[in-house]
């Protein structure tokens, strides 16, 4: 049963019922459905006020619902309910028993309440003197230094976990360049525990490359090719990594590879179907305009489904219009919108 799955310290065992409502809470929550989860959080509260993972769960739907209004995030609710949560945590903590939930929930909130005094710092600025700055800045460092103890102890009872790898990262990122060392480590040892996630490889490899390790990063990812076909959206990161390095000879080769060995690859992986279809531009600004020709008929005549044809049509619209002027492109066809003089207002956008 759940609760035998997920359980609370010896002297505070979780309500089962709570536990329910919490998970169900925190789906709505990444389902954008936000009063759907407030209602079980506070659900989960009813069965047992002391939860502290329900109670930071409310202060996160303050940050989603200020988010998705586009009014900028309630700061103040989620500091406010976001200190109840980290009573609750502190308190488990203060028995003295190995709690791995109740330091990836402090390490959380005292992140994000570091993060929210920033955000009130930036927007207050202007009206605060000298001495409140200051005060403010270092009341951010503080709780990012305290969310750092947290989160290292969190990986210390369960050292695998990714999402608080994930945030140390950040954690040690936005406390300045300084820390960037220690942020790739604790990256490298997570990949070391887990070498097929998907996120410890992404991370890492990119953090390589903006490090000037660009093979290293490259090697990072190319583990992935031995899984199925089906795991190949991580070849997306490779071929991003290698576009923003202007590694054009390497992204070229490695597309055509993909086309010629695995091309149920090229018409259904959305991270590949982008960067054909991106391509097709970037031969054309080289000013090889045969060759993105000979490319744009490529693309166009692979059988992709309705969403590969709709981005395809995005990105040929987006990309290709720079060899408008050297070539007369088809326009027929349910794949092209865009007409053969001026490329229409697809919005671009990144793989």
């Amino acid at each position: 049963e759940l609760g035998d799955i997920v359980q609370g310290t010896p002297d505070n065992p979780v309500n089962r019922l709570a536990l329910e409502q919490q998970l169900i809470g925190q789906a709505h929550h990444w389902q954008g459905e936000l009063d759907r989860a407030r209602e079980a959080y506070n659900a989960a509260l009813e069965y047992q006020p002391d939860f502290a993972e329900a109670m930071w769960g409310l202060a996160m739907l303050e940050w989603s619902a200020g988010n998705s209004r586009n009014e900028g995030t309630s700061f103040e609710k989620v500091r406010q309910i976001g200190n109840e949560a980290l009573e609750l945590a502190m308190t488990r903590l203060e028995r003295g028993v190995p709690d791995f939930k109740a330091h990836w929930i402090a390490g959380q909130i005292l992140h994000r309440m570091a993060m929210a005094e920033e955000e009130l710092l930036w927007r207050d600025a202007q009206g605060l003197d000298p001495e409140e700055l200051s005060a403010q800045k270092a009341e951010a460092k503080v709780q990012y230094k305290e969310a750092e103890q947290h989160l290292r102890s969190a990986i210390g009872l369960n050292p695998s976990e990714y999402y608080a790898r994930e945030l140390l990262v950040v954690n040690l990122e936005r406390q300045g360049i300084h820390r960037g060392a220690e942020a790739l480590e604790i990256l490298l040892e997570g990949q070391d525990l887990d070498p097929f996630n998907k996120g410890f490889a992404t991370k890492l490899a990119n953090r390589l490359a903006a490090r000037g390790q660009f093979r290293q990063a490259m090697e990072v990812l190319d583990r992935f090719e031995v899984l199925p076909p089906d795991h190949r959206p991580w070849v997306w990161h490779q071929l991003e990594i290698m576009n923003n390095h202007y590694r054009y000879d390497e992204k070229f080769a490695k597309l055509i590879k993909i086309m010629a060995n695995e091309p149920e690859a090229a018409a259904t992986v959305r991270g590949v179907l982008t960067h054909l279809c991106w391509t097709v531009g970037q031969v054309a600004e080289l000013g090889l305009y045969e060759e993105a020709e000979e490319l744009y008929q490529l693309v166009a005549a692979i059988p992709y489904d309705e969403e590969g044809s709709y981005r395809r049509e995005l990105f040929l619209e987006d990309f290709y219009p720079v060899s408008y002027t050297h070539l007369t492109l088809p326009t027929t066809g349910s794949w092209w919108c865009g007409g053969g003089g001026g490329g229409g207002g697809g919005g671009g956008g990144g793989g």
